[in-house]
């Protein structure tokens, strides 16, 4: 959504615009320079009448105090001759009068010029002062003249003379008062003209103040019709994003209303304040805990607690979303009254401006089922840890009791072989090879019930490494080849085997799958058929090994059986021997060195059973020899071996069949005990080169007679073999870790027991 910068939408709805108050601003300013500019306008007006009435009207009184002198003196001067002359119409003291008022004038005109506060101005014109105190001096005269003059009326000379000095002052005082009106006229003029100058200038100022202000006035105007354009364009897209927002947000709402409906459907939610304490909840919180909503509200969360959880969990919990941060966790609560419920529970703190929290949000979902199944399922792995033990067990004391009796049959068979002091017949040769062949056949069928068991446990070691294709086959056809030519089953290998491309792959278990297959290869075929092998590398940089027969095929809607165990589609009806779980231990030890197993077969026809490996980056340097070896040995010899072997076994075949190996080999001489403490006391005072112990011993057993022997100082170097029917790799792993020199398993090979004694007899 966009935001437009120029307006913002509080939380009550109101809007403010930019423009809005960039008016008001304008309006302010308008309002202010209209005030200023009619104020200051006015304020000229008053000043130009204030100093223009100053200027015009200042020395006005001065010239008509001027004026008024003249006047005075001439009304004295009047008087004067007319009382000389007898026809004076105004009596004595109103003719003094007007030479007292002149005088006054004058006085105070002089007083004005020292005194601003008196009536008249001060005089500027310095001329004027002399002017007017030489007038005062005169009207003093003249009023002196005009007394003496009244005293001597008689006197004709006298009053000639004094009429005369009378006239000259006279005359002197109306010329002074003329040049006095004539300089305060002069002056009254120049007042005017400085008066007019003052309002050209002021009125200027004025006018430009005026016509400044107007143009302002204008301009800011402008500016607010502008603005009042852009303002009423925004409202107008104020509006319309009003509009297009109160839609969205109303859609919103409607959004977080179905969300809050699908969450308050889904979810258990209650908020608290920052105490715990519950101010909201909705109504599945109050259904799973069986409290109504008005008694939840206000109740602290504790109410719901059980005592499945330690003080430390809520401890921590409370840190987390003291600390502003989401809680998540599960959580046992207290049913009201149907005892306890189970909610995976996420706590989210509502955080104020200042990053605090000020209430808890918990949305919860319940687990209870989840919980009863997880205990059912820890329950179930339980009981399955206890029957894969039990298997264990039982897969364990299986290979123990059978590999007791193949030990017996296995090792006589191997005994006749081995005795050329008494030759065997053919028909007794024969018979010791189908023994020999019987023993083995049910011996690999243990091996791979215990190999399948194995891999499910996961104990299958796999040992990667660069394997030439070519040495793994040169091992593998002899072995096949004897039971190929006994059905008249040519084998024809194509492809380059013999290159220097190499696998990365395991070589034992890779060995044992190619077995397998080739194998099955021969005892499914057709009497007298074929077996292709082919190899070559893929466009996937692996490198693929074919297996194909010309046997009966295997129709598709049971291809997808081949690799589970125990089945053998069909085949448990007919002669061929098996067990049904070479195939599933096949698969397993493929894809364990991350590879490919894969068959493609027509039925009538016959089936191409496939493995594909990983290639190695590395290429062998030299081709191997790849030479096929006779399967068929010569006669087997025992090796002459000097020494003293102690055997302690409580199987009387097993120890009457140890006794025959020893007796065969010249120079090795055997002595035997039937339980442990025996066995011990004989290593103590025979001091044998080589001790050979069976694990189940009655009484003390094989690792507590080896922890005995260890202890004691003339048996502790003595060399230790373990021969058992214990053949699983655990216990291989035990005996081993224990301190046995060799672990050897029952049924026993001959060259392995021999080449065992001879190593350690010379070690």
């Amino acid at each position: 959504m966009n935001h437009d910068p120029n307006f913002s939408i509080d939380l009550n709805g109101t809007t403010k615009h930019k423009f809005s108050r960039q008016i008001s601003t304008y309006m302010q300013q308008v309002t202010i320079m209209g005030t200023g500019i009619l104020i200051l306008f006015f304020g000229i007006l008053t000043l130009l009448y204030s100093e223009g009435t100053k200027l015009v009207e200042r020395d006005t009184p001065l010239l008509t105090a001027s004026i008024n002198v003249q006047v005075q003196i001439g009304e004295f001067h009047l008087w004067f001759e007319e009382m000389l002359q007898g026809d004076a119409s105004l009596t004595e003291d109103a003719v003094w009068a007007y030479i007292d008022v002149a005088d006054d004038t004058i006085h105070t005109m002089l007083a004005g010029s020292v005194t601003p506060k008196s009536v008249f101005p001060r005089l500027e014109d310095p001329q004027l002062i002399p002017i007017l105190k030489h007038t005062e001096k005169l009207i003093h005269e003249l009023k002196g003249i005009a007394t003496s003059r009244l005293q001597n009326r008689a006197s004709s000379l006298a009053g000639s003379q004094v009429d005369q000095r009378f006239d000259s002052i006279y005359l002197e005082i109306v010329e002074n008062s003329k040049l006095l009106t004539k300089k305060l006229s002069l002056l009254i003029d120049k007042r005017y003209q400085q008066y007019r100058v003052l309002i050209i200038v002021l009125g200027g100022i004025a006018f430009i103040i005026f016509i400044l202000g107007g143009w302002f006035f204008l301009r800011l105007e402008r500016h607010r019709q502008a603005a009042e354009h852009k303002l009423n364009d925004a409202n107008k897209e104020l509006d319309l994003t009003v509009q297009k927002r109160t839609k969205e947000l109303g859609k919103n709402i409607r959004e977080l209303n179905f969300q809050k409906l699908a969450v308050d459907e889904h979810a258990i939610v209650s908020i608290t304040d920052v105490k715990g304490n519950i101010t909201y909840t909705n109504d599945k919180f109050c259904q799973i805990s069986g409290y109504s909503r008005d008694e939840l509200l206000g109740q602290n969360h504790r109410v719901l607690l059980s005592d499945e959880h330690p003080p430390e969990f809520f401890a921590d919990m409370w840190k987390t979303i003291a600390n502003g941060k989401v809680w998540q966790g599960e959580i046992k609560n207290k049913h009201k009254i149907k005892g306890y419920y189970w909610v995976r529970t996420t706590i989210v703190p509502n955080l104020n401006a200042e990053g605090k929290p000020f209430q808890y949000t918990g949305i919860r979902t319940e687990i209870t089922e989840n919980k009863t199944l997880e205990a059912n399922l820890a329950l179930s792995k339980i009981e399955a840890d206890n029957s894969n033990q039990a298997k264990s067990e039982f897969l364990s004391s299986m290979s123990h009791e059978l590999r007791t009796p193949m030990n017996a049959i296995l090792g006589f068979a191997q005994m006749l072989e081995f005795n050329p002091k008494e030759p065997l017949t053919q028909n007794q040769k024969t018979s010791v090879t189908h023994i020999m062949k019987g023993g083995q056949h049910l011996l690999d069928l243990i091996n791979q019930v215990l190999d399948l068991a194995k891999i499910e446990a996961g104990e299958m070691g796999l040992s990667i490494e660069d394997v030439s294709f070519g040495t793994i086959l040169d091992e593998c056809l002899p072995l096949i080849q004897t039971m190929a030519d006994d059905r008249g089953i040519q084998i024809t290998v194509k492809g380059d085997f013999h290159s220097s491309q190499k696998m990365r792959a395991d070589h034992t278990r890779l060995r044992q799958a190619l077995l397998n297959l080739m194998s099955n290869a021969v005892k499914y075929n057709r009497q007298n058929g074929k077996i292709i092998i082919d190899c070559r590398d893929t466009r996937s940089a692996m490198f693929r090994i074919s297996i194909t027969d010309t046997g009966e095929g295997i129709s598709k809607n049971k291809q997808h059986q081949l690799f589970k165990p125990f089945s053998r589609l069909g085949a448990k009806n007919t002669e061929i021997e098996g067990t049904g779980i070479g195939l599933t231990i096949t698969k397993k030890i493929i894809e364990g060195m991350d590879g490919r197993i894969g068959v493609d077969s027509e039925f009538g026809v016959g089936s191409t059973f496939w493995i594909e490996l990983p290639l190695s980056e590395r290429k062998l340097i030299d081709v191997e020899d790849t030479g096929i070896h006779d399967a068929d040995d010569a006669v087997k010899r025992l090796p002459d071996i000097d020494g003293m072997v102690l055997y302690v076994e409580d199987n009387p075949a097993n120890l009457q069949l140890m006794e025959m190996i020893i007796e065969s080999i010249e120079g090795l001489s055997m002595v035997s005990a039937h339980n442990a403490e025996l066995g011990i006391e004989l290593a103590k005072s025979n001091k044998p080169d080589i001790i050979i112990l069976d694990i189940n011993l009655p009484g003390m057993d094989g690792f507590a007679a080896l922890k005995t022997l260890q202890g004691l100082e003339n048996t502790q170097d003595i060399p230790v073999v373990a021969l058992s029917a214990n053949a699983m790799p655990k216990d291989i792993r035990k005996g081993i870790e224990a301190g046995f020199n060799k672990y050897l398993t029952k049924p026993i090979k001959v060259d392995e027991v021999v080449s065992a004694i001879k190593d350690l007899v010379k070690s």
